[in-house]
């Protein structure tokens, strides 16, 4: 298990800014904000959430969710 306990080729530990631009390309996305993807970045589409939550219990590697002071809701 890696860092985070993600263990590689069967989850993710996120996209990079061009693979970030690559989905919103291929799912026609016209107009795209990509904001600092830290810890507490998070995509939900259609009420579903799409990336992991990057915070973990060192000794389970459990998801620990935190909490974000702001959001950006695009409806």
């Amino acid at each position: 298990a890696g860092k985070f306990g993600y263990v590689q080729g069967q989850e993710s530990c996120g996209a990079s800014l061009s693979e970030a631009a690559d989905i919103c390309q291929s799912l026609g996305v016209y107009n795209g904000v990509h904001l600092d993807g830290g810890g507490s970045a998070q995509l939900l589409v259609n009420n579903r959430r799409k990336l992991k939550i990057s915070d973990r219990d060192p000794d389970d590697y459990l998801e620990i969710e935190r909490a974000v002071p702001a959001g950006l809701y695009i409806k």
